[in-house]
């Protein structure tokens, strides 16, 4: 009976989810995902998304992370303004910080707690050999040129970013 009554409940949410999703996008109606990450990373240069794309399927074989980072670049990720919509949260600031509100950018680079994770990250990577410059492109995208082991470089920050959206749910 319950397993029934949350199913009910996901299955009537789900055209009310895409309503709000495409309500909220509204401002960015007719710019591509392409472009937008163009705009976001203020980025003249080309980015290849054919490389962006097979980054996912060479970096790791498990599903969910692959779905994971696949919501991420199409910027479809729940964030607290849509479940306080839903009136699933009580506020649409971030869950780490509490000081801004709760954005891709925001919860995956710009928050002072999500900051200190990648700062983490990176002293950890350092004394194994692993050199990456982290900044919002090779966090967003995976966008390393020239660096070695950039499978195992773009899997870590992968499993960092999920790690983060499952500590904030």
């Amino acid at each position: 009976m319950i397993i029934n009554t949350y199913l009910t409940f996901f299955i009537n949410n789900i055209v009310i989810i895409r309503y709000t999703v495409n309500k909220h996008n509204s401002k960015s109606k007719g710019i591509r995902i392409k472009e937008k990450w163009q705009n976001i990373l203020e980025t003249n240069k080309e980015i290849v998304w054919k490389n962006i794309f097979s980054n996912i399927y060479s970096s790791t074989n498990e599903r969910k992370l692959r779905r994971f980072q696949y919501k991420f670049i199409h910027r479809i990720l729940p964030f607290n303004r849509y479940f306080l919509t839903w009136n699933l949260s009580q506020t649409s600031l971030c869950d780490f910080c509490e000081y801004r509100k709760e954005t891709v950018d925001n919860l995956f680079w710009d928050c002072h707690i999500t900051q200190t994770l990648w700062n983490n990250l990176d002293v950890f990577l350092k004394p194994n050999a692993l050199r990456l410059t982290l900044n919002l492109k090779t966090i967003s995208l995976g966008i390393a040129e020239n660096i070695p082991n950039r499978n195992i470089l773009i899997f870590l920050i992968v499993l960092m970013k999920t790690f983060m959206l499952k500590t904030k749910i």
